[in-house]
C-alpha cells in the first residue's frame, strides 16, 4: 500500500512538472506582453543608426531613450526633402548636402501596445538632432545666402574692404556652425519574435517627423571672426536655416532588433 501511494505521488509530481513546463511554453508562444526592459539596435532610413533602451512601467505603455548617429548615405537622401522650389533654395539644399558633418540624434519617446492586436504598437517621439556645416564664411555667404536675402551685401563689403584681418578670416578660415533641428514624430510598428521564448525580436516601423523648431549656434575665438559672425554670418544662418527647415517633414522606415533584458509584463 505504501509502495502504491509513493508511485501515485511520483506520477502526480511528474504530471505537475509537465503541466508547468507546458504552461510556460504556451506563455512564451501565445501570451501578449511588453518586455519590462529591452535593448534596441535601430536603423532608420533616411536618417540614423541608433541604440536605445526601453522601459515598460505598466501594461500597454513603454518609454525609451536613444542615441543615434547620422548615416552619411541616409542623410544625403534626407536632404532631398528640404525645399528646392527656386534657385536660392536649390543652392542652400546642395550646400547642406555637401557640407553636413557629424550628425547626431537624441531621441525620447513612448509606445502604446494594443491589446487586441498582438505585437502591434503606436508611438510618439521627439528627436533633438544636431549637425555641423563645415565651410569658409565666403562659401556660406555666396551659397547659403545666394540671393542676399538679408541685404547685407554693402555691410559685408565695408567690413572686408576696411579690415585685412576680417578679409582673411572671410576668405580662408573654416567655420563650423551647428544646426539643431527638433522634430516630433509619430510611429506605427509591429514586433516579430525570432526565438520561441520571444526574447529576441525584429521590429518594423514606419514614421513621420514634423520639424517644430531649428536653432543655430556659431562663435569664434578671434575678435575679427566674431565681428563678422555677429554682423553677417549669424543673421544669414538664423534666417535661411529657418526658411529651409520650417517645412522639413521627414517620413522614415526602420528595422529595430531588440533583446529583452528583464521580465515581461503580461496583458
Amino acid at each position: 500500500m505504501l509502495i502504491t501511494c509513493a508511485s501515485t505521488q511520483t506520477i502526480l509530481a511528474q504530471l505537475s512538472n509537465k503541466s508547468r513546463v507546458q504552461s510556460q511554453s504556451e506563455a512564451y508562444s501565445t501570451k501578449k506582453f511588453i518586455p519590462a526592459v529591452t535593448l534596441n539596435l535601430k536603423s532608420e532610413f533616411p536618417l540614423q543608426h541608433a541604440i536605445s533602451i526601453e522601459f515598460a512601467t505598466q501594461k500597454f505603455i513603454s518609454f525609451y531613450v536613444g542615441m543615434g548617429m547620422f548615416s552619411r548615405a541616409y542623410a544625403v537622401t534626407a536632404t532631398n526633402f528640404l525645399p528646392a522650389e527656386n534657385t536660392e533654395e536649390e543652392m542652400r539644399q546642395k550646400f547642406i548636402k555637401d557640407k553636413m558633418e557629424n550628425g547626431s540624434v537624441l531621441e525620447l519617446g513612448s509606445y502604446y501596445h494594443f491589446v487586441k492586436k498582438k505585437d502591434v504598437y503606436v508611438g510618439l517621439n521627439i528627436q533633438f538632432q544636431q549637425f555641423k556645416l563645415s565651410a569658409t564664411p565666403q562659401e556660406l555667404v555666396e551659397e547659403y545666402d545666394f540671393a542676399d536675402s538679408q541685404n547685407l551685401g554693402e555691410t559685408l563689403q565695408d567690413l572686408i574692404d576696411n579690415n585685412s584681418t576680417i578679409n582673411a578670416f572671410y576668405e580662408n578660415t573654416i567655420i563650423e556652425p551647428q544646426v539643431k533641428p527638433i522634430q516630433l514624430g509619430i510611429t506605427i510598428g509591429k514586433r516579430f519574435p525570432l526565438t520561441r521564448n520571444r526574447k529576441l525580436a525584429l521590429n518594423t516601423e514606419i514614421a513621420y517627423h514634423f520639424n517644430i523648431a531649428t536653432y543655430t549656434t556659431l562663435t569664434s575665438t578671434s575678435l575679427a571672426g566674431q565681428i563678422l559672425i555677429n554682423n553677417i554670418i549669424n543673421p544669414i544662418l538664423e534666417n535661411n536655416t529657418d526658411a529651409s527647415f520650417n517645412s522639413f517633414n521627414l517620413p522614415s522606415v526602420s528595422l529595430r532588433l531588440n533583446y529583452q533584458l528583464s521580465n515581461r509584463i503580461f496583458y
